[in-house]
């Protein structure tokens, strides 16, 4: 199993009782250095690991939110191909025309269900083959078309709209398997626990206890994580990319 295929809820409680953890042992640390008559409370070093885990939280949200922006994009894209492809498939004669539809329209239905299954999910396994089904179908009504003569008005433009939603199909794939580096948010997840030992250290010399101002700190860091990897789990997030395109499309086709 992928990084990017575990809940984001798990990969967060996760972070959260590390962090805990390493605060805690942060604060033994730094009572045992303060028995040891240690004055120094606070070091560049201890700035250091705090920016690079600022630098982390704000690069890889940053590279998830266009990551997500990227993928409503195909989307869109893939839309618009379909509806051309039923527009030109609109211009034939029956019964090539109500054969091309029946088959855009139940290509449609499949990839507006299949964002709602997660990816191993065995609903959503069928799903993308019969989306290669309804492929191959269309691939053979147009291949049809072309071989009527008194149809080649039609022949480029069909071809051209057929192109377009396989096209867009693997780009969307594409999409929903490209994440963020798993070394950078590996990276990101030693950093903020690192930065709980540092701070637990620091408390730890100076002889202060602030549970609150440290859970507070854990948690929007957490908090923050979770939102990275669910808005790289289009498939089972909470944030999911909207079918909104989809359904305007299979609105203006014949039920």
């Amino acid at each position: 199993m992928g990084l990017f295929e575990l809940s984001a809820w798990i990969i967060a409680c996760g972070l959260a009782l590390a962090m805990i953890a390493a605060a805690e042992w942060g604060q033994a640390t730094g009572r045992r250095q303060k028995a040891r008559g240690d004055s120094v409370k606070h070091t560049r070093m201890d700035d250091a690991i705090i920016g690079l885990l600022g630098l982390l939280l704000g690069f890889t949200f940053a590279s998830a939110s266009a990551k997500y922006d990227q993928r409503l994009t195909f989307m869109v894209n893939e839309a618009t191909a379909i509806a051309n492809l039923a527009t030109v498939g609109g211009l034939l004669d029956d019964p090539q025309r109500d054969e091309l539809l029946r088959e855009v329209r139940d290509y449609l239905d499949d990839r507006i269900e299949a964002p709602q299954h997660p990816r191993a999910a065995p609903e959503r396994v069928e799903l993308l083959r019969r989306t290669r089904e309804h492929q191959k179908a269309m691939a053979e009504t147009i291949r049809r078309v072309v071989h009527e003569p008194r149809l080649v008005s039609t022949h480029t433009s069909l071809i051209m709209a057929l192109n377009a939603v396989m096209a867009s199909y693997e780009v969307a794939q594409d999409g929903l398997r490209d994440h963020v580096p798993a070394t950078v948010v590996l990276m990101l997840l030693v950093s903020a626990t690192s930065t709980a030992f540092s701070l637990g250290r620091i408390y730890g010399l100076t002889g202060e206890r602030v549970p609150f101002v440290t859970a507070v700190f854990i948690v929007l860091v957490a908090l923050v994580v979770f939102v990275i990897f669910d808005l790289e789990q289009p498939r089972s997030g909470i944030v999911r990319i909207p079918v909104d395109s989809l359904l305007r499309v299979r609105s203006t086709l014949p039920l």
